[in-house]
């Protein structure tokens, strides 16, 4: 104990003699202990807490691989989508979504907003639940019945003043009026942050097998229970060898 209290009054002199060394080494300590917090942060954050999502160990992206172009991760096309919802057996449900921007006006002045066009099992797949309202139907993911959104939180709060009355209100997106159906809950997010979501309702010029170069989509799959990650992927690529012989 007293080498300790020893060494510790010879540092404190030796840091008042040069007080600037002094503020040099205190600030990069500090810039290192703020640095080493905000890593851990994002590891705790991204890999030591479970997904917000119900039951998220099941839960899959599903990515094109274009090697040959240094392409490791490419979105879907529709027909691609559709194939793998439809054919293959590993999956629970498999949804999609795209990034989608809008002008809102109606009930306060008009700002661009953020969004996502989903299908209209997203939320069902991912495992997540409207705080308020209620989800998507899946007759209005068709073209002509999509004008229907789910705010998020935030927007609702900040645009609506977190007011329960603003679900069945309309809203103005691009000019088109829009219904109000549910609020997403507090701080919800996927693959980034958006303000609101809008029922994707694909064409038939879209899901046509002509357009499986036409790529935009993000796709996310639920496993069935007791189904393994090879598994899926050995089923997955086993369609995706099949497309490129049908269709490319």
């Amino acid at each position: 104990m007293n080498n300790l209290l020893q060494d510790l009054r010879y540092g404190a002199r030796a840091l008042l003699a040069r007080p600037g060394f002094s503020v040099i080494a205190v600030l990069a300590l500090a810039l290192g202990i703020g640095a080493n917090t905000a890593i851990f942060s994002i590891v705790d954050t991204i890999l030591m807490r479970p997904l917000p999502y119900e039951d998220s160990g099941r839960l899959v992206m599903l990515w094109h691989a274009y090697p040959l172009s240094n392409l490791p991760q490419a979105t879907l096309s529709v027909p691609s989508y559709v194939e793998y919802r439809d054919h293959v057996d590993a999956f629970e449900s498999v949804a999609a979504a795209t990034n989608w921007n809008a002008n809102l006006s109606g009930s306060g002045e008009p700002e661009r907003v953020q969004g996502a066009r989903v299908t209209a099992n997203f939320l069902k797949t991912v495992g997540v639940k409207v705080a308020q309202g209620r989800d998507f139907l899946a007759e209005e993911d068709r073209p002509g019945s999509e004008r229907v959104v789910l705010l998020t939180d935030g927007l609702w709060r900040r645009r609506f003043g977190a007011d329960p009355k603003a679900i069945g209100s309309a809203v103005s997106l691009n000019g088109e009026a829009h219904t109000v159906v549910g609020i997403l809950p507090p701080g919800f997010a996927f693959f980034r942050p958006v303000d609101l979501f809008k029922p994707i309702a694909f064409t038939p010029e879209q899901a046509a097998p002509s357009n499986h170069g036409f790529e935009f989509l993000i796709g996310v799959a639920r496993l069935k229970p007791g189904v393994s990650f090879a598994q899926a992927r050995s089923e997955l690529d086993a369609t995706a060898t099949r497309l490129r012989k049908d269709f490319y």
